[in-house]
């Protein structure tokens, strides 16, 4: 019965190690990320230059709107759609 064991005491203390390395880690890079400042400024750049890109890429595209299932989704003008009936 002892030399089943014999083996398990290494593993586990390596697991338990790595562990305990693993959260360390999660911690001090959680900390150092809440501590950095996040100016406004550079944030709403941000927000105006990606939105500023995201309508340059859609101009001219259609609008496709679903009032049974309410959404809408934008395609390219030259998207052609077939009709599809289900038959159930």
């Amino acid at each position: 019965m002892k030399n089943s064991h014999k083996g398990f005491a290494l593993p586990l203390i390596l697991a338990i190690i790595a562990l305990l390395l693993a959260g360390g880690a999660y911690a001090y890079l959680q900390k150092n990320q809440t501590n950095q400042p996040v100016s406004g400024n550079v944030a709403s750049q941000q927000a105006t230059s990606t939105a500023q890109t995201s309508d340059s890429k859609i101009a001219g595209w259609k609008t496709y709107e679903n009032q049974k299932y309410g959404f809408q989704m934008q395609y390219p003008a030259n998207l052609e759609f077939d009709s599809y009936e289900s038959s159930h």
